[in-house]
Parts: C-alpha cells; structure tokens; sequence
C-alpha cells in the first residue's frame, strides 16, 4: 500500500492486515443497521471495497459510495 493510499483510507494502524480487520469490522457493524430496501451511502468510501462488501452482505436496495479523493476512486 502507497502512502497516498494510506493517508486517503486513514488507515494508522501498526499493520496493513489489522488495518483491513478494523475496516471490515465497521462494515459488519454498519450492516446491523441496514432493513430491507434501504438506501445506504459511504461517505468517504476510498477505494470502495467497502460498499462491495455491504453490497454482497446486506439487503440494502442501493449502496452509493463518494470520496473527495480521484486516486481514490481510480
């Protein structure tokens, strides 16, 4: 991982592989909030693999992803 990478995910964690066990963390908790054709948005989504999870994991009807960041979203 870059370090424009890092700085875009904020990802400070003592490990690249702890950092990507947090993130995943926060999608399963941010799951328990999601009903049956909700519309979800991740702000800030970085790269996206995020909503590719929340996608594949919940019965949301639409997940929108936006980052202020073009190498981010490239």
């Amino acid at each position: 991982m870059d370090d424009e990478t890092k700085k875009q995910e904020s990802m400070y964690a003592t490990s690249k592989q702890y950092a990507l066990i947090d993130h995943h963390n926060r999608y399963e908790f941010a799951l328990s909030f999601v009903a049956k054709d909700n519309v979800v948005l991740d702000a800030a989504c970085g790269c996206g693999y995020g909503i590719g999870f929340m996608a594949a994991n919940s019965p949301a009807s639409k997940i929108v992803g936006v980052d202020r960041s073009d190498h981010a979203l490239q």
